[in-house]
């Protein structure tokens, strides 16, 4: 498994990250994608921003908490090694 880089995280581009409350009340859901390689035994490290629309009852929710009471689960949908194998 050494040589098994990771070239892309979901081929669809969708990956869930469903941010809760600390009352596990699901907040948001995004969808999101990572397209850089990740060799294997590294981390990598990913920011993105979200568009606000006052008049959707989750971004209201969302920019109303503090970031330390929410919680991140990120569940990818399907990861693609180099050699184009998949893990899903």
């Amino acid at each position: 498994m050494s040589d098994h880089h990771i070239k892309r995280i979901n081929e669809k581009s969708i990956e869930l990250i469903k941010e809760f409350d600390v009352q596990r009340k699901e907040v948001k859901q995004l969808s999101i994608s990572y397209d850089q390689i990740v060799k294997t035994g590294t981390t990598a490290k990913w920011s993105a921003t979200s568009d606000y629309n006052q008049f959707i009852d989750s971004d209201k929710a969302l920019k109303s908490k503090n970031i330390e009471d929410l919680k991140i689960q990120w569940i990818p949908e399907k990861i693609i090694f180099v050699d184009n194998s998949t893990l899903e």
